[in-house]
């Protein structure tokens, strides 16, 4: 679980036995302040940012900046979401290659570069898809309760912070499945480097912690009547070796294919539910069990 600022300073003093009243004595402060400060209500002045800082190891900054970047990315899923679709994979390739252009039309003193470039673009669903987030996150930066302006000086650089995080949710998982719809993502490499800065960790972290599991779309129904072709199954990454079950597998390095598996000895047993579809005899070293299935779901996918 990722702790912010407040709640860490919470953990903190619990974990060391000390009250509000003793820790704000520490700080200097009345113990209704750092009570508002845990519940991230009030800001602390950069004096008892340092206090904080020097007793606990706790720093304001770089907690806000996990904050903002968590908000930034949810920001992008809710947005992703109730626009699912739109979101194409030859949409979602186009959306990062705009986002691309627009990064490089950036820079950190101009805020007019980011209309300019969004006006000389075109009214094309690409352009409003991009204008919508960048209108989206400037609404974020207007209301946050952060002190923004200290972070990212200009609204221009704030944006063009935030764009590598859109990216990065856009590029880290083959589909995201949110709010039962299946939204396919661009599987590229990140179009543009990332240039060292203070604030790099928010910029290269990747949204996705869990890279053990990974969506799969059924194209056949030769696992019928349990998994049928537009079914999604999500997977879990597995030891290959001693898995049994459901699996997401390849014979020989072929397409992969859903299958269920048993071991004996040194040989596999490969099997579909679909009586039409016999049951087969492998080596270990002839298949590749890509994931364990974990979840049967079903959406309304779109074959664009």
């Amino acid at each position: 679980m990722e702790l912010y600022y407040g709640e860490k300073i919470k953990k903190f003093r619990a974990e060391n036995g000390l009250t509000q009243e003793n820790f704000s004595n520490q700080l200097d402060i009345s113990a209704s302040m750092l009570g508002m400060i845990e519940q991230g209500t009030r800001k602390p002045n950069e004096r008892i940012q340092e206090k904080i800082l020097n007793l606990t190891g706790i720093s304001y900054y770089d907690e806000t900046i996990k904050q903002i970047k968590k908000e930034i990315r949810d920001i992008t899923f809710n947005y992703i979401a109730s626009n699912s679709t739109s979101f194409t994979p030859k949409n979602v390739t186009k959306l990062v290659d705009a986002l691309k252009d627009l990064y490089d039309t950036i820079d950190d003193t101009s805020n007019t570069k980011i209309e300019n470039y969004l006006s000389a673009n075109g009214n094309d669903n690409i352009q409003l898809m991009t204008y919508n987030l960048i209108n989206l996150l400037k609404k974020y930066k207007r209301e946050s309760i952060y002190n923004i302006k200290n972070i990212f000086y200009t609204d221009a650089n704030f944006i063009k912070h935030c764009i590598p995080v859109i990216v990065s949710v856009l590029r880290n998982s083959s589909s995201l499945i949110y709010k039962n719809r299946e939204i396919p993502l661009y599987r590229g490499k990140l179009p543009f480097d990332i240039k060292s800065n203070t604030i790099k960790e928010l910029l290269s972290e990747n949204y996705f912690p869990d890279k053990n599991k990974f969506a799969y779309v059924i194209q056949d129904d030769d696992m019928f009547p349990k998994y049928q072709k537009g079914y999604t199954v999500i997977a879990m990454e597995c030891d290959e070796k001693n898995t049994s079950g459901d699996v997401i597998l390849s014979i020989n390095n072929s397409t992969p294919i859903l299958r269920k598996v048993s071991f004996k000895n040194n040989s596999v047993i490969v099997e579909a539910y679909n009586s039409k579809v016999e049951t087969e005899l492998y080596s270990k070293d002839e298949i590749r069990i890509l994931g364990q299935i974990i979840e049967i779901r079903f959406f309304k996918t779109n074959s664009n």
